[in-house]
C-alpha cells in the first residue's frame, strides 16, 4: 500500500482472499482469536488512517478490492464465533469510496506544486509544543516510508530526550509532578502485546511516546523493544541499536528509571528495569565490564535460537511438546549445558504462563549453583538463575491468595544473594514492592 497506493490495496486484499478461500482457518495464527483479531484490525483505526491516505482507490482497483473482501466475508462467514472477524466497518468504508471518492492520483499530482508551498510557510518555532507538532507530522511521514522506521524513532527521541539536561524534580520518594499515561492506553499497549499484535503495537508506541510526558515512561521502551524483536525485518535489525540510544540516556540522567509520575505509576515497572539490565545498560569495558550479559549465546549449543523455536513450538503445540524437545537436544558442553538448558527450560515454561514449572526448575538450579558455588566461577549464569526466581516471587505477591510475609522473606534473601554477586546490575531490581 505505502509502495504502490490503490494497486497495492487491491492486491493485497485479493491476495488475503485467495489464501483464505485455499487454506480457510488453517490460516496463521494457529488461535481462533488471534487470527480473528490479526483480521479485525484491518477494520480498525489505525488501518483506517492509513487507507484514508491512499489516493486513487476507484472504479477498477475499488472494484477489486470489494469483490476480494466480498469473498473474504463470505468464507469467514464459515467459521466459529469464536473466529469470525467483523468486517463490516471496513467494507462501509470502501463503500464510502463509491459515494464519495478522494480525487485521482494525477489530479493530486496537478494539485501538489499548490499545497507546497502551504507547506513552506511555517515561520520560526516559536514554542517547545509547536516543536514537538511538526516533530511528530515529520515522524509520521517517515514511518510511512520504505526503511523510514530507524529514522523516525530516532527523530521523535532526538526532540524529546535531548533536551532534557537533568531527572525532573522529585520528592524523597521519588515522585515527579508529571502526569501519569492514561489508563486506556496502558491497558490497550498490554493488549495489543498479550495479542501479539507487533506492527500494530510498534506504531501505538511511538504515537505514545509524543503524548505528555510519556517520553519518561520507559516502559515504551520495552514494548518497543520486544514488538520489534517479534516483527522481523526491517525492525528487529535495529533492535540493539535503539537500545543502545535508551542506554545513553539513562547513563547520562542516572536515576531516570527510578522515578514514577504524580500518581505513582514508576517510570519503569520491574519488567522494564529488568529489562534496562539486560539490554540497556552501558558497560564500561575498561573496567573489565561486559558488552552485555549474554550468557546463553557462549555455550557450544545456540541456546538462544533454541529458546526462540521452542516457545514458538510451545505456542502451536503445547507446553509440554516444547519441553521434551528441549529435554531431547544434546548438551555437548557437559554439566554446563545440562544446566543452561535447564534454564532455558524454566525460561519458555514462563513465558507459556506455567511459572509452577518454571518455579520448580528454577528452584533446582539455584541449589545447584549453590551446591557448585557458580557464583565464584559464572557469576552472570548464577545472577539469571536468582533474577528469573526474584520475578517469579513478585508476580506471585501480586496474587490475593499469595502468602505475602514467607514470600517477601524469599525476596529479600534472594535480593541479598544477587547483591553479593553483582552490587550494580541489583540496582536495577530492588525497586520497593507496592
Amino acid at each position: 500500500m505505502r509502495r504502490d497506493g490503490a494497486e497495492g490495496v487491491a492486491a493485497g486484499f485479493e491476495l488475503l482472499s485467495a489464501l483464505i478461500d485455499r487454506f480457510g482457518n488453517q490460516l496463521l495464527p494457529a488461535r481462533a482469536e488471534s487470527r480473528k483479531a490479526a483480521l479485525e484490525w484491518l477494520a480498525g483505526a489505525t488501518f483506517a488512517d492509513r487507507l484514508d491516505r491512499v489516493h486513487g482507490l476507484a472504479g477498477d482497483t475499488l472494484a477489486r478490492t470489494l469483490s476480494a473482501l466480498a469473498l473474504i466475508q463470505a468464507r469467514t462467514a464459515q467459521w466459529s464465533d469464536a473466529g469470525r472477524p467483523a468486517l463490516e466497518g471496513l467494507c462501509r468504508r470502501f463503500e464510502s469510496r463509491i459515494e464519495n471518492p478522494l480525487p485521482e492520483t494525477s489530479d493530486d499530482r496537478a494539485v501538489m506544486p499548490v499545497e507546497a508551498p502551504e507547506s513552506l510557510t511555517y515561520g520560526a518555532v516559536a514554542s517547545a509544543r509547536e516543536l514537538l507538532d511538526r516533530a511528530r507530522q515529520m515522524a509520521r511521514f517517515l514511518r510511512e516510508q520504505p526503511d523510514g522506521y530507524l529514522a523516525a524513532y530516532r527523530l521523535i527521541r532526538c526532540v524529546r530526550w535531548d533536551v532534557l539536561v537533568e531527572v525532573p524534580p522529585h520528592d524523597a520518594s521519588g515522585r515527579t509532578r508529571l502526569a501519569a499515561p492514561r489508563a486506556e492506553l496502558r491497558a490497550h499497549l498490554k493488549r495489543l502485546s498479550l495479542q501479539k499484535q507487533w506492527p500494530e503495537l510498534l506504531e501505538r508506541v511511538e504515537q505514545a511516546f509524543a503524548e505528555g510526558a510519556n517520553h519518561c515512561w520507559l516502559d515504551l521502551q520495552c514494548y518497543a523493544f520486544v514488538a520489534q524483536e517479534q516483527a522481523g525485518a526491517p525492525y528487529a535489525a535495529v533492535r540493539d541499536l535503539l537500545a543502545t540510544d535508551c542506554a545513553l540516556l539513562l547513563e547520562r540522567l542516572p536515576g531516570l528509571d527510578q522515578l514514577s509520575f504524580s500518581d505513582g505509576t514508576p517510570f519503569a515497572d520491574d519488567a522494564t528495569l529488568e529489562w534496562i539490565g539486560r539490554h540497556a545498560t552501558v558497560r564500561d569495558l575498561e573496567r573489565g565490564g561486559p558488552i552485555a550479559p549474554a550468557v546463553m549465546s557462549e555455550a557450544r549449543t545456540d541456546w538462544t535460537e533454541m529458546e526462540a523455536q521452542a516457545i514458538d513450538m510451545a505456542a502451536e503445540r503445547g507446553i509440554e511438546a516444547a519441553l521434551s524437545w528441549l529435554q531431547g537436544l544434546p548438551a555437548r558442553g557437559g554439566e554446563r549445558e545440562r544446566f543452561v538448558r535447564q534454564l532455558v527450560m524454566a525460561r519458555v515454561a514462563e513465558r507459556a504462563d506455567r511459572a509452577d514449572i518454571a518455579a520448580h526448575l528454577l528452584t533446582v538450579l539455584d541449589q545447584d549453583a549453590q551446591r557448585f558455588q557458580l557464583s565464584a566461577w559464572e557469576p552472570a549464569l548464577a545472577f539469571d538463575v536468582k533474577q528469573q526466581r526474584l520475578r517469579l516471587l513478585k508476580s506471585r505477591m501480586l496474587r490475593k491468595d499469595a502468602n505475602k510475609p514467607v514470600l517477601a522473606h524469599r525476596i529479600d534473601v534472594l535480593l541479598g544473594e544477587l547483591t553479593a554477586i553483582d552490587p550494580a546490575r541489583t540496582l536495577t531490581l530492588a525497586r520497593p514492592l507496592r
